[in-house]
């Protein structure tokens, strides 16, 4: 089983970019992301989290200016950040 599939694989909140697609991270450093649900820039955790789950990410890839690779990813558990 790939470390992506894993059943439980914890993402956090960490940006909107410039295509206003909420961007997750994983503690390996691979960036998740909607390609669906877009928010204005500067939209804050709590009013992502009230509208993305999970099943909404994807796989973006391990750098944040790449484009997206796509491919959903089971087993993500998004979890709010605790140093924010």
């Amino acid at each position: 089983m790939s470390n992506l599939t894993k059943p439980t694989h914890k993402v956090t909140f960490r940006t909107i970019d410039d295509w206003n697609r909420p961007v997750f991270e994983d503690e390996r450093g691979n960036f998740f992301g909607s390609l669906d649900k877009l928010f204005k820039w500067g939209a804050t955790e709590e009013e992502v989290l009230e509208s993305v789950k999970a099943e909404d990410l994807v796989y973006f890839s391990r750098d944040l200016d790449d484009d997206p690779n796509g491919g959903v990813v089971q087993g993500l558990e998004i979890v709010h950040d605790q140093l924010h």
